[in-house]
């Protein structure tokens, strides 16, 4: 068949690599999402195609596709620990490129309980661009790896035989083309994003769109960048100022990143959008609960305009509880969920997805194994669950933040007091073994059933000598045990 367009690859580039089982993957989106899984789909296909929408840059910077990649983004140790294992040494490529060693520098962390500093651990500080980078020229160099710049997705090539839909490529065209081409593959892979079509083409397909769970959080953050003067360039890796959500204060952000620069951001959720106007925007950060970040950016040489981002909602498509699922297709990032970006999951949760796939890949015996993309989808769904879940039972504590789904609201609001109690313990009571398993729930580190299982709730509560709490909390008759199995999500994939 004639697919239009041809790379031109020898087999005899491939030779000094691992033999590939399956002929040629096609990934939607260049996103890191995507980056991810092409790396680790090309371990077991001969050819691993990246559709992009954007000509993408030679070097670090901003681009349409990523319209968030102004502001700051963070990995969890997580993500870190997956994309080591991907890319080995990828943080020195990102220090060679001018990224900033936050070890031992300042870390500042501000809420209405404690104002604590304690120094950064090793880490490093960059811009969005400067990571997606280093991770795409990484991807970029991989033999079996192919970017097509410049081109979208149409819609999905499929066939049907014996009532089984199997997706067998894609039709793409050039962006703000009008001509269509197509492309032959053995899996497609949507990585497109927040904005994925991929219900409507399941709907086109015959199978129904996945039921959703809308978080309507209304975020809005402005950030600038500026130019650090050389006698701070070495006294903080990060200050971090929390106001209280549920009277509607806002949060502040203080980062360097690469070329002495550093990012600030401002944000609130609930509809109470942060000033993007440059006059104003500093007057915004002496309004947070602690004058530290207006000390610091009083000292700060602005580096442009501030930029301001919207984010309506966020949203979970359960493409793993559907009836039925093609063949030849899967679905990673955020294009599955995306998540309020202020709690820095979205990439780590794309590794863990991408780190799935590769034990995925190692188990299929062939390109027909009947089943093994909808089972990894029900996998990819207890490594977003305790994600959403943290971000929902974090942002409706906001006034003017919505939720639709099948969340239990009693399960939410016990879960917001709870957590009340932890982080007093925590900050005011210097716990810092609690504040560390605090961090390591909702860093993905740990499970949830760490924090919120009823063996740690007990224990917990006991610890911070509220264990009277409880009994208030539950109902006359009613065992803590039932009261989590009801209003909880099952988080271990074992339960």
């Amino acid at each position: 068949m004639n697919e239009g367009i041809h790379f031109g690859r020898l087999e005899g580039e491939l030779s000094a690599a691992s033999s590939p089982v399956f002929s040629r993957a096609i990934v939607i989106g260049g996103s890191m999402a995507g980056l991810l899984a092409a790396k680790v789909l090309s371990d077991r296909y001969n050819e691993v195609i990246i559709l992009e929408r954007d000509e993408l840059p030679d070097r670090p910077a901003n681009r349409p596709g990523t319209p968030q990649d102004h502001h700051p983004h963070r990995l969890q140790d997580l993500g870190k620990s997956i994309l080591e294992k991907l890319f080995p040494g990828w943080t020195q490529d990102l220090l060679a490129e001018g990224a900033y060693d936050r070890e031992g520098k300042e870390m500042h962390l501000i809420s209405p309980l404690a104002a604590l500093q304690f120094p950064y651990e090793k880490d490093e500080g960059c811009s969005r661009p400067l990571l997606e980078w280093v991770i795409r020229r990484r991807v970029m160099a991989e033999p079996r790896i192919r970017v097509l710049q410049g081109h979208e997705a149409v819609s999905l090539r499929t066939k049907t035989a014996e009532d089984k839909v199997t997706v067998t490529g894609v039709r793409v065209k050039k962006h703000r083309g009008s001509d269509v081409e197509e492309l032959q593959a053995d899996l497609v892979v949507d990585a497109s994003g927040r904005y994925s079509r991929l219900p409507t083409w399941l709907e086109e397909m015959g199978f129904g769109k996945p039921e959703t769970e809308i978080l309507h959080a209304r975020l809005a953050y402005s950030s600038r960048y500026y130019r650090i003067p050389e006698h701070l360039q070495n006294k903080y890796s990060t200050v971090l100022i929390d106001g209280d959500p549920s009277l509607a204060e806002g949060s502040g952000v203080f980062s360097p990143i690469e070329d002495g620069l550093a990012e600030t951001t401002i944000y609130r959720a609930g509809g109470h959008y942060p000033p993007v106007d440059p006059d104003k925007y500093e007057q915004a950060a002496a309004e947070l609960i602690n004058p530290l970040l207006a000390e610091i950016l009083a000292q700060l040489e602005p580096v442009g305009n501030p930029r301001g981002f919207r984010v309506p909602e966020c949203r979970l498509n359960h493409y793993e509880s559907m009836p039925a699922w093609p063949i030849g297709l899967l679905v990673i990032g955020d294009s599955i969920c995306n998540f309020d970006p202020i709690y820095g999951q979205g990439i780590s949760v794309a590794a863990a997805e991408a780190a799935e796939l590769g034990k995925a890949l190692e188990e299929v015996g062939s390109a027909t194994d009947a089943g093994w993309e909808l089972k990894l989808l029900q996998r990819f769904g207890t490594i977003i669950l305790p994600a959403w879940w943290t971000i929902v039972v974090a942002d409706l504590r906001w006034p003017g933040v919505n939720y639709e789904g099948p969340l239990s609201r009693r399960g939410i609001e016990f879960c917001q007091k709870y957590l009340d109690i932890v982080r007093k313990q925590a900050l005011q009571g210097g716990d810092m073994e609690l504040f560390g398993l605090l961090m390591s729930v909702q860093g993905l580190d740990k499970r949830p059933s760490a924090l919120f299982g009823e063996e740690a709730v007990r224990s917990i509560l006991i610890r911070c000598k509220q264990a009277v709490w409880l009994e208030d909390e539950l109902e006359a008759g009613e065992t803590l045990g039932v009261f989590l199995e009801r209003n909880l999500p099952a988080f271990d994939p074992a339960s």
